[in-house]
């Protein structure tokens, strides 16, 4: 071999294991699952008789794998528990249980959804049938940080 071919020969073997270094996986590793799991605070608003009402609530949610779940308490008196998905985009069910100051408990159970991040759980409670005494406020909507 030439000085040339030598030089030649070289630089090819060099650039080969240059390439081949860089190469490896073009495919973007997968995002850290989200974990929910915890003690939130935030507000639940509603709308009564055209009036906006904003309460003070803690949410607990317990995550395994593919499912959160948990229970929620207002400062208020009502409470009630959600079950979702955990992911940017959440759908599930919610109840929600209120006794009212002449006696009866009321409860419903509803869909929700929502939004959710490490930091943030937001969602919105579908449309609750009201009976009797138990008549519903409208527009539920929760957020939540930690």
């Amino acid at each position: 071999m030439t000085g040339r071919a030598t030089w030649r020969a070289w630089a090819i073997a060099v650039l080969a294991v240059v390439a081949w270094a860089c190469g490896g996986s073009t495919t973007t590793p997968s995002p850290a699952a989200l974990n929910l799991g915890g003690t939130w605070t935030g507000t639940w608003t509603f709308v009564v008789a055209g009036a906006t009402v904003v309460d003070a609530v803690t949410l607990t949610l317990t995550q395994s794998g593919s499912l959160a779940v948990g229970s929620w308490s207002a400062a208020g008196g009502a409470g009630g528990t959600i079950s979702f998905s955990p992911g940017g985009t959440i759908a599930g069910t919610a109840s929600i249980s209120q006794t009212l100051i002449s006696g009866p408990n009321c409860s419903a159970t509803t869909s929700l959804t929502g939004t959710a991040t490490a930091t943030s759980v937001q969602f919105t409670l579908g449309p609750l049938t009201s009976a009797g005494l138990c008549q519903w406020a409208a527009s539920h909507q929760f957020a939540f940080s930690r």
